[in-house]
């Protein structure tokens, strides 16, 4: 049995260059730290969701205090337009179409990347 050597086995030579050329050029450093740090945008889904949250506890509160049949028609349309905008936030968050500038302070370091 061969001795397992401690060392990887280098790549071939035209399998990297094939690699390399369908990879693409790596990024610039400012697009790896502006597509890294999605707190932006995490704060904003956490605030949508809090003022959301607030607002259909406003609601039944204000149901509560009517104290009638017809005020929980209220508190589902609240109820019902707070869950769609909220949908709504997370789509728009997800489709990458919100850029959400961050304090000078907060920016992330560009990660250094490591070539095989």
């Amino acid at each position: 049995m061969p001795p397992i050597s401690a060392h990887p086995v280098p790549p071939v030579a035209g399998y990297e260059r094939r690699r390399r050329s369908a990879l693409g050029p790596p990024p610039a450093a400012d697009a790896v730290a502006q597509t890294d740090d999605d707190s932006g945008r995490l704060m904003m889904l956490l605030g949508v969701f809090t003022i959301a949250m607030l607002a259909v506890v406003l609601a039944l509160l204000v149901a509560a205090a009517i104290d009638t049949w017809w005020a929980l028609t209220l508190l589902m349309v609240v109820h019902f337009a707070m869950t769609a905008v909220s949908f709504a936030a997370v789509v728009f968050v997800f489709s990458g179409s919100l850029q959400v500038p961050m304090p000078r302070g907060r920016r992330s370091r560009p990660t250094p990347r490591i070539s095989p």
